[in-house]
């Protein structure tokens, strides 16, 4: 796909690269057939190939190669062979209408599809329980693709609960410690029992079949890729399920900002952070319950503030000679008291 395309464009030296040659390059790619035909000339035998160009590729196409000329572009930076792509900004294609939209795994759903596919068979040249290893840490860290591709034994502090993510492989170009799990870093540390530092921690498959993979696993655990409200599960869809657990558990936005290392705090709630099945639901229920009894029952008042209890009484007392010789009798008392003082 890369030389089809580079070829197509002309390039020669990475300053010839363009991203907008790159895409009208791919916009005229058009599909081929080729057919085999064969005769005789001179009584011997001739093959002769005939292609035949069936039209327009498909947008999914498309996006193949667009994603694997940027792949090629981040591989050139990571090994230090270039300074920065010029391919990085391009999107995905998207079919007019469509709206690329992901969702979060539910809690069940997770652990169904690492149950499920840490026994599985070999996958994509990748073993059930290495699929598992990765979904998991994938989803309780918020690592992207192309982050976990980079890792490297050698990049696990098993002491301090670390992986760390170097500058070259992250998207802002910054180093990256992300804190595990204690028993997801027990996990980690059996599972490169005895590789060297310098080996890959995970084989990743081509990006391109990282989705398939996925895509098959959640299939084996009865979990449907595509729903009915125009939203899709893929591997990324790991990265929106840690920000939902995080909002789920009750983290402070800012610090699942800073866990998921976004710039914006609004990218963090508004798209990585999505409403688990049930959590509606419980909101409501956890409101104040009107229908209890109040601390302190209220009684009808007149306009005097006195209660009403259907039969009429004077808003004041009258004074008997008792009464009024009491009030004397208090006062006097409150005099001397306030001379002695």
């Amino acid at each position: 796909m890369i030389k089809r395309v580079f070829e197509g464009c002309g390039f020669v030296k990475w300053d010839d690269i363009s991203a907008s040659k790159v895409l009208k390059q791919i916009s005229e790619i058009r599909k081929t057939f080729k057919t085999v035909e064969t005769e005789k000339i001179n009584g011997r035998k001739i093959k002769r190939k005939k292609v035949k160009y069936l039209g327009v590729i498909s947008v999914k196409t498309k996006n193949y190669y667009i994603s694997a000329v940027k792949h090629f572009c981040q591989w050139v930076v990571q090994d230090n062979r270039a300074g920065e792509s010029p391919v990085e900004h391009l999107k995905p294609i998207l079919l007019k209408g469509q709206r690329n939209v992901r969702r979060a795994l539910e809690p069940d759903q997770l652990r169904g599809l690492l149950e499920v596919t840490k026994v599985a068979d070999i996958s994509f040249g990748m073993t059930g329980y290495q699929r598992a290893t990765l979904y998991q840490i994938a989803a309780e860290t918020g690592l992207r693709a192309s982050e976990l591709r980079s890792l490297k034994v050698s990049d696990l502090d098993f002491d301090n609960h670390v992986i760390t993510i170097q500058a070259a492989y992250t998207k802002n170009r910054q180093l990256a410690e992300i804190h595990l799990k204690k028993e997801t870093s027990k996990m980690l540390k059996d599972f490169t029992y005895g590789q060297l530092p310098s080996k890959e921690l995970f084989n990743l498959p081509h990006p391109c079949s990282l989705s398939r993979m996925i895509r098959k696993d959640l299939e084996d655990a009865n979990i449907k890729p595509e729903d009915t409200g125009n939203s899709k599960l893929d591997f990324h869809s790991l990265r929106y399920t840690f920000g939902t657990m995080l909002a789920a558990a009750g983290v402070h936005p800012k610090t699942a900002q800073d866990l998921m290392r976004h710039s914006d705090i609004n990218l963090t709630m508004s798209r990585y952070t999505h409403t688990l099945r049930g959590q509606a639901q419980k909101a409501i229920e956890s409101l104040t319950d009107l229908s209890l009894p109040s601390n302190q029952s209220q009684k009808a008042t007149g306009i005097d503030n006195q209660p009403v209890d259907g039969a009429y009484k004077p808003a004041y007392k009258k004074l008997t000679e008792n009464t009024y010789s009491e009030l004397i009798q208090s006062s006097s008392i409150g005099i001397k008291t306030k001379g002695k003082d």
